[in-house]
């Protein structure tokens, strides 16, 4: 389930499972206001477990998603012990496809 708030982060624990935090590097108006914000990513963990342990839940799985796959927020990510991060990459143009894809795996590959 994706999304932000301590509604949201209740409601996953509560029916979801997973959450889905979606981050954004550039401002981009259709998201503004519905995006989690990196800098609150530990505090709404917190709020998060503690929905777990009221509710007598098992561990919610973190996906996160909206980052660019750069070392440092890499490092955040594993700092904040996520799960895992959802790259997203371009369909228009196969060639731009292969382009993100190769960019990513070079990065990815100093981390195996």
């Amino acid at each position: 389930m994706a999304g932000f708030g301590p509604n949201t982060l209740r409601r996953v624990v509560k029916m979801g499972g997973g959450w889905i935090p979606v981050f954004s590097t550039q401002c981009q108006d259709p998201l503004a206001g519905k995006q989690t914000r990196l800098e609150t990513l530990g505090e709404d963990q917190k709020k998060l477990r503690s929905h777990e342990e009221e509710l007598e839940k098992r561990k919610t799985t973190i996906s996160a998603i909206g980052l660019l796959p750069e070392r440092r927020y890499i490092d955040y990510l594993i700092e904040h012990e996520i799960d895992r991060m959802i790259l997203s990459v371009p369909n228009e143009d196969p060639e731009i496809a292969e382009d993100y894809i190769s960019r990513y795996e070079r990065v990815i590959e100093e981390f195996i």
